[in-house]
């Protein structure tokens, strides 16, 4: 993957902790949402020259990201 990847994630991250320092319930999403910022970081990855096992390799360490975060105790 390219820089461009990390300047997206960099964006995302930024856009989150703001957000976080501003509410304090956790914000709903919703499925038209989730599907629209799926199709959007999908179709930077491809624009970004990243094949079908990088975009697979992503989405797999998210859910262990996801994975980790619901299985701590709260």
């Amino acid at each position: 993957m390219k820089s461009n990847s990390l300047t997206t994630a960099k964006k995302i991250s930024d856009k989150s902790e703001s957000q976080n320092m501003t509410q304090t319930q956790p914000q709903v999403i919703t499925d038209k949402a989730v599907r629209s910022l799926a199709d959007e970081i999908f179709k930077q990855l491809q624009e970004e020259g990243c094949q079908a096992k990088d975009i697979i390799n992503v989405s797999s360490q998210l859910l262990g990201l996801v994975t980790t975060q619901i299985s701590k105790p709260q």
